[in-house]
């Protein structure tokens, strides 16, 4: 009996190092996430009929693929302090630089829902991807989003890390009508860990501009090509005040 005892202990600890590394430093890995849409998201000035979703440890890129040239792709770069967004119907990349919010008097603290504190949990849960997600839901206004998280794919601490950067990127010094979402980069508790996934594998919403569907098809870990994250050759570059006023949108 001792010897039984014995060795499924054995076992048990062998299945938590392995856990433990392998899960673990999986979670670590970069991640793809291919999807496909409907509808037109704001702010975004191209198709995500279908596209990718790529995340490593300092750079995050949505790219979008529709009809015709309605394609591009947004990039950010935590350590480039960078944001750009291509746009290839009209030849252009949107150049912002990202002044971050000090992070040093904030405190830890763990989210429990993926979709932020003023989001609330719906006894709804689905398969997406293969993966058990639960709803969540927000509304401002008019404005109805539903976002399905999953608890089965645990982000690692690299995943933690740049979600926490991305999220303290100061936008009260953007011009106006920028339509990007985040305040006045006030302080914000530091993100220790997250329960569900950060990343919706479902986004429905009900906007001013019309509906919006984005559901994630595959995911999977694995090297993300650098090739993501470059810009065109030949593409006229623009800062962020004036693609603004192209779009009417105006300055500060």
């Amino acid at each position: 009996m001792g010897k039984i005892v014995l060795i499924l202990w054995i076992a048990a600890i062998a299945f938590g190092g392995f856990w433990l590394v392998y899960y673990q430093e999986g979670a670590n890995r970069d991640i793809t996430i291919e999807f496909e849409g409907k509808g037109r998201v704001p702010g975004i000035p191209f198709s995500l009929d279908s596209g990718a979703v790529y995340i490593t440890s300092t750079r995050f890129a949505l790219v979008g693929k529709g009809p015709g040239q309605d394609t591009g792709k947004v990039i950010i770069d935590m350590k480039e302090k960078k944001f750009w967004m291509v746009i290839d119907k009209s030849r252009v990349v949107v150049t912002m630089a990202l002044e971050l919010v000090d992070t040093s008097e904030c405190e830890p603290a763990k989210f429990a829902v993926g979709a932020g504190e003023d989001s609330e949990r719906l006894p709804d849960s689905k398969a997406i991807a293969g993966f058990r997600c639960h709803a969540f839901k927000s509304e401002k206004g008019r404005e109805t989003t539903v976002a399905w998280y999953t608890y089965e794919l645990p982000p690692g601490r690299d995943h933690v890390s740049l979600i926490n950067k991305v999220a303290r990127i100061k936008l009260a010094d953007m011009p106006s009508g920028a339509g990007l979402v985040g305040g006045s980069g006030e302080k914000r508790p530091q993100v220790s860990s997250f329960e569900y996934f950060p990343i919706p594998l479902l986004l429905a919403a009900r906007t001013r501009q019309g509906n919006v569907r984005l559901e994630a098809k595959s995911i999977k870990y694995g090297t993300v090509d650098d090739d993501v994250f470059k810009t065109p050759s030949g593409y006229k570059e623009v800062d962020f005040g004036e693609f603004l006023k192209t779009l009417g949108g105006g300055g500060r």
